[in-house]
């Protein structure tokens, strides 16, 4: 474009003109190929980085950010997709497996179990302090902290911005994807590369215990090959939005329509009968526009702002679906206290929200809150959910510590009377030694401090390699040789 600007350029004939064409697709789509010739030429030449060095980011929003989004589809692709462990070895992974069976912790009667994927949720009022409402955004999981039949606490997540189908599917396999490159989507590729029915998750587990499983979501089935992946899992039934009930509230269907949705299933419930239910909510969804809600569907106001009248709109319109997910989490909370059967509800948020203003810029990441000098805190604090789980009857949430969100699903499997798999009793046992892990940094539950993970001791690699071995068998191997 650059020599034509200066120079007429005529390519007479049909024949050539097809041909250059050709040629420039094939010089478009080459990088992108997974050639390993190219791909490693490109990374060490080029790009001048290792597969290690990619390894560190946290998720493909950062390396988009840095590289843009052509050049992180070539770093995709010349990643490879599955990293098998250094000096891993098969039988020694399948004796940790058959070690986790002697694990046990304390049980509590069979119950209902729900968790409740809730879009873009994070805590605003502690995240972004320089903007104040009229009245609290979460007055109810506030007062979750306080009760005894409730723990609220943080999750660390893989996924920043969108893409939640991986925070869901870290819930149900127990799956770190710190173990995978960093964009990779399990739902969209390693379900269509492998056959795995036989891999672990959770709706296997509960349907191995006599319970009847269900998803729930507004969204479409073809999303993320929802209805092919929640199949394959065994669920018992799936309701999606062409078959929903309830309302919108702004441009999304409604929490409250949500909430209401899972009680009707859940009334219904009788003893010795128990449903687990996992259900994706849509209201708080991306974008986040100063006129997603109207005047009237408001509930809140900007009482002070520190930042530009076109920011705290997108800001306000974030918070109002921060508000109905806190009041109508508060409305479950009071409908299950008048079932008889036993109930677990689990709610999280998947990832932080991805508002931008008119010149293009992200509003949230602009809070002091994630820009101190702690470069792994800042990290360490974008992809930080809460996460809270209460009950209509006696359990203890108390060990319910923050951890990483691959944790969560294996942790509330543990707390029932159910005769579960070894691989969900080895996650529970990882929880407490490691809570918290990503690429770069890890938890020290001994010292209550964030430390470098290339620093880290023998104890916390070997639980790590350990994890990681345990997955790759699971996903690679078991039932597969």
């Amino acid at each position: 474009i650059y020599f034509d600007k200066y120079h007429a350029i005529q390519i007479k004939g049909v024949w050539k003109r097809l041909g250059l064409s050709i040629v420039f697709i094939i010089l478009f789509l080459l990088p992108i190929l997974p050639i390993d010739f190219f791909n490693r030429f490109e990374m060490t030449k080029i790009y001048k980085i290792t597969q290690n060095d990619i390894l560190t980011y946290n998720s493909s929003f950062e390396i988009y950010a840095q590289y843009g989004f052509y050049q992180g589809m070539i770093l995709n692709d010349a990643t490879g997709l599955n990293l098998s462990p250094e000096n891993y070895d098969r039988e020694k992974t399948i004796d940790i497996l058959k070690q986790a069976e002697n694990y046990s912790s304390k049980k509590y009667a069979k119950a209902n179990v729900v968790f409740i994927l809730s879009e873009a949720y994070t805590d605003m009022p502690k995240i972004v302090n320089e903007v104040t409402f009229d009245k609290p955004l979460t007055s109810n999981i506030d007062n979750f902290q306080n009760q005894s039949d409730a723990k609220v606490f943080d999750i660390l997540v893989t996924s920043y911005g969108g893409i939640s189908v991986n925070t869901e599917f870290q819930i149900l396999s127990g799956a770190s994807l710190y173990f995978w490159k960093p964009w990779y989507i399990p739902y969209n590729q390693f379900y269509n590369n492998y056959n795995g029915n036989k891999v672990p998750n959770l709706i296997r587990e509960f349907n191995n215990n006599g319970y009847t499983t269900m998803y729930l979501t507004p969204w479409g089935k073809n999303s993320y090959h929802s209805e092919y992946i929640y199949t394959l899992f065994g669920t018992d039934k799936l309701i999606y939005g062409d078959s929903i009930d309830g309302i919108l509230k702004g441009t999304n269907y409604s929490d409250e329509s949500l909430i209401n949705s899972i009680y009707n299933e859940l009334k219904e419930t009788i003893d010795g009968n128990y449903k687990f239910i996992i259900a994706a909510s849509a209201q708080n969804h991306f974008p986040f526009p100063a006129d997603k809600y109207s005047e009237d569907e408001f509930d809140i106001n900007v009482t002070s702002s520190i930042y530009s009248d076109e920011d705290t709109a997108h800001l306000r319109a974030y918070a109002q679906g921060i508000y109905d997910a806190d009041r109508t989490l508060g409305l479950l909370y009071e409908k299950i206290q008048d079932l008889e059967v036993p109930t677990i509800i689990v709610f999280y948020g998947d990832h932080f929200p991805y508002i931008t203003n008119n010149a293009g810029e992200e509003v949230y990441p602009k809070a002091g809150y994630l820009n101190t000098d702690n470069e792994n805190l800042n990290e360490l604090r974008k992809y930080t959910t809460p996460a809270v789980v209460f009950s209509n009857y006696n359990v203890d949430f108390n060990d319910a510590n923050n951890m990483n969100v691959s944790y969560l699903g294996a942790y509330i499997l543990n707390k029932l009377e159910l005769n579960i798999s070894s691989y969900y009793k080895f996650l529970e046992k990882s929880r407490l030694e490691v809570p918290i892990f990503n690429r770069n940094v890890y938890y020290d539950i001994y010292t209550n401090e964030f430390k470098d993970l290339g620093e880290a001791d023998d104890r916390i690699t070997k639980t790590l390699n350990n994890y990681r071995n345990v997955q790759y068998y699971a996903f690679y191997e078991y039932g597969f040789k």
